[in-house]
């Protein structure tokens, strides 16, 4: 499969193709295999990693370091970057883009403030964790391989009025149905912006599945998959 991902930016689920996203997601299964059976997986001994965490994370940043480090590749995480605040950002981009081979961002802003790092940036830029997208922490494994996913019903249950938004994208690519499963209450329900745009990749990527918002709790029986 030609992913044509090599030096691409990963900002947002919605701009990978399915294939592009399988390929990643098949990739992922067969290295966590590699690494299961003690294969030497470092392949990129020299290439450098910096992450810059402006919002505190737990998984997210123990998965990227592991990785890299599993990679061969060294890995820097900075908390305490003056990016933005005593220097430009495009200062800060320059320098790093310099240092660098991929820089990784977590931030508590719009993923508007991402596009515009990765304007300046002259190294790939990862998304990890925005308040518009978390592409890298969407999805772990498939049903037994290469598109077994296709077709299964996941269920959103719960508070959303957010994490459904990421979910959708997701279940929009890899040709799942989705039901998205909450309370009336419109403080914990999805918003209907973010309900256009799921409605709109199913119609792009997904037209034979279906995109559910309801109240019904018996909805969530017959599912596959259920996420909280």
């Amino acid at each position: 499969m030609n992913s044509n991902l090599v030096g691409r930016d990963i900002l947002n689920l919605r701009d990978l193709t399915p294939d592009q996203f399988r390929y990643l997601i098949n990739l992922s299964w067969e290295l966590k295999a590699q690494k299961k059976s003690g294969v030497d997986q470092r392949h990129f001994c020299g290439k450098n990693v910096v992450a810059n965490f402006m919002w505190s994370s737990t998984r997210t940043r123990c998965a990227f370091e592991t990785s890299c480090n599993d990679l061969g590749m060294g890995f820097t995480y900075l908390t305490n970057s003056h990016m933005g605040y005593d220097e430009s950002m495009k200062d800060a981009i320059r320098v790093l883009s310099g240092m660098y081979d991929l820089l990784v961002i977590r931030a508590q802003l719009r993923e508007e403030f991402l596009y515009e790092i990765a304007d300046y940036c002259d190294i790939p830029v990862i998304n990890a964790l925005t308040l518009d997208d978390h592409p890298t922490q969407m999805l772990e494994e498939q049903w037994g391989g290469l598109g077994s996913s296709r077709h299964k019903t996941m269920a959103y249950v719960g508070n959303c009025s957010g994490m459904p938004y990421f979910y959708g994208r997701l279940c929009a690519i890899l040709g799942m149905n989705l039901r998205v499963i909450g309370p009336e209450n419109p403080r914990y329900r999805l918003r209907q912006p973010w309900v256009d745009e799921i409605a709109e990749l199913y119609k792009r990527w997904s037209p034979d599945c279906e995109f559910t918002v309801t109240t019904d709790a018996s909805a969530v029986e017959g599912v596959d998959v259920i996420t909280t």
